[in-house]
Formats: C-alpha cells, structure tokens, sequence
C-alpha cells in the first residue's frame, strides 16, 4: 500500500471511530487530526471538509459489506433459497458494525440532519448499494424461476421488490430503534421458516 492511501486508510478509520463515539456534530476535523497523529493539514490533503470525510467513511463501510455479501453470491455450492436465506441474515450482522452508516440512517430516518449538505451525496452513496443489491436479487430471482415449472407463475419483480421492502424494514426497527440484539435472534429464525416454507410449495 502506497503511504499515500496508507495515510487516506488510517484517517477513516480514526474518524470512524470518533464518529461513532461522538456523533458527527461532535466531531472535529482538530479531534481527528490529533487522534491520527497527523496534522491538520494532511487531513485536509485528502478530504476537504467534514462532510466529505463523512461520506467517505460511509461509502468505506458500505463497500466493506458488499464484499462481504458478495462472497454468498459466489458461493457455487448455495442453492438460491439458501443464498437468499444466508444473504437475509448476513446482511443485517454485517451493517450492524458499519457504525456511521448507522449515524446517518438514524439522523436521517428521524428527519435530524444536521448536517444537510452532506445528505445529497450520501443518499448518491445508498441509492449505489441499494442498485447493486437490486440486481443481486434479480440474479437470484433468476435462479429461481429457472428449476421451478411455468405454471407455478413466479413473479420475479415481486420477489425484488419484496425483499428490499423487507430489509429497509428492518434497517429502521434494528439500526433507527436500536433492536437489533432483541429481535435478531427471532428474525433469523422466521427468515428460516419463511424461505423453506417457500421451497418447500413451490417444489
């Protein structure tokens, strides 16, 4: 790694963790500084301005889940009930630790964003890695209604737009309202039931 990207990596991941300690109106660019042992000025030599640095950091946490997620896409020795199934569940234990994706939701969802200028561009960022999901789940749609006969009349679409309901649902209810660890548990279990209860009728 170039000392140069080295010098990029170590500011977002000090300023991730001083995000999600502090929340971003309590966090300075000076906090950052002295907490990366830099100066101020090589801060600003790579982001310039909090906003900026903001976003990044998001934008690092949510490519860090897409590789992620993308290892059960490749995964040749899931069946696509399985990958959906593994996918459902992996995704929200991986965005439960993008700590400032979570900041951000939560300002955002409660309408208290104090720091709107930054909105268009993070918004940019999610529509990217709700596209990205969009066609992973019309990948696996796919999958789907090729071993299933004609007549049991699949709908792939819907199948798309009810899992992406399904999990912005419950982005609120687990990174908004803070349940993650009290329902976690009784998600995974009724994703199990419901997906095999699928495969099951439509087999």
């Amino acid at each position: 790694m170039r000392k140069q990207d080295y010098t990029r990596h170590i500011i977002l991941n000090i300023a991730e963790q001083l995000f999600n300690t502090f929340g971003y109106d309590k966090t300075s660019m000076d906090d950052i500084a002295n907490s990366a042992h830099k100066a101020k000025r090589s801060i600003y030599n790579h982001f310039q301005n909090k906003e900026e640095l903001f976003k990044s950091v998001v934008s690092m946490e949510l490519e860090n889940a897409k590789k992620k997620l993308e290892l059960i896409f490749d995964n040749k020795n899931l069946l696509p009930s399985q990958k959906t199934k593994q996918y459902l569940i992996e995704r929200n234990k991986i965005l439960n630790k993008a700590s400032v994706y979570k900041i951000w939701l939560q300002y955002k969802l409660r309408n208290n964003l104090q720091y709107a200028s930054t909105e268009p561009d993070i918004n940019d960022i999610c529509l990217q890695f709700d596209k990205w999901e969009h066609d992973y789940f019309v990948s696996i749609a796919n999958d789907i209604s090729q071993v299933l006969d004609e007549k049991q009349n699949f709908d792939n679409e819907a199948f798309v737009n009810m899992l992406q309901m399904i999990i912005k649902s419950m982005e609120t209810l687990f990174f908004v309202e803070k349940k993650y660890d009290k329902y976690n548990k009784t998600y995974n279990y009724m994703t199990n039931l419901i997906i095999d209860s699928i495969v099951y009728k439509l087999t």
